[in-house]
C-alpha cells in the first residue's frame, strides 16, 4: 500500500497467518515446501544421499525467494531435509522398518527437533492443503 506519507508493506493473508504460525510450525512448513521444491527440482533426491553443500545449493534460490523462510536457517532446513528416509521408509519402535502404505505422505513435524512421519493423504479431508488451509 502507498500512501501520501511514504510507502508501507501490507501483508497478504497468506503473509499475515504465516507471520503468525508458531516457530515450530513454520519450521514445519519450511521443510515441507523445501522437500517439494527438490523433489521437483532433483526427483528422487532423498535416494542419492545428497551432501549437505549439493542441498543448500539446490535450494539457495528457493530460500532466497520464498518471502517467509527467512525467519528459518538454510542450513537447519536442510539437515532436517538429510534426515528424510529414503524410498519411504520410517523407523518404528524399537528400530523396525515399516514402509509407507500409500494412504499418506512422509511429512515433517515438531519443529527443528522433530521428525518425518507419515502424513495424511494427498487430498484427503485431512490435508489442510486440499482444503485452502
Amino acid at each position: 500500500m502507498i500512501a501520501a506519507t511514504g510507502a508501507r508493506h501490507a501483508l497478504s493473508v497468506t503473509e499475515a497467518i504465516i507471520a503468525a504460525m508458531p516457530r515450530e510450525e513454520l519450521f514445519d512448513l519450511a521443510v515441507e515446501r523445501a522437500d517439494t521444491y527438490l523433489s521437483r527440482l532433483l526427483p528422487g533426491w532423498e535416494r542419492s544421499e545428497p551432501s549437505a553443500q549439493r542441498l543448500i545449493a539446490a535450494t539457495e534460490l528457493w530460500y532466497l525467494r520464498t518471502r517467509f523462510v527467512y525467519r528459518v536457517p538454510l542450513e537447519d532446513v536442510v539437515a532436517a531435509l538429510l534426515t528424510k528416509p529414503p524410498n519411504g521408509t520410517l523407523t518404528g519402535q524399537g528400530g523396525v522398518t515399516v514402509e509407507k502404505d500409500g494412504a499418506g505422505t512422509l511429512v515433517w513435524r515438531g519443529g527443528q527437533g522433530g521428525c518425518w512421519s507419515q502424513g495424511p493423504q494427498q487430498g484427503s479431508k485431512e490435508d489442510p492443503e486440499a482444503n485452502g488451509g
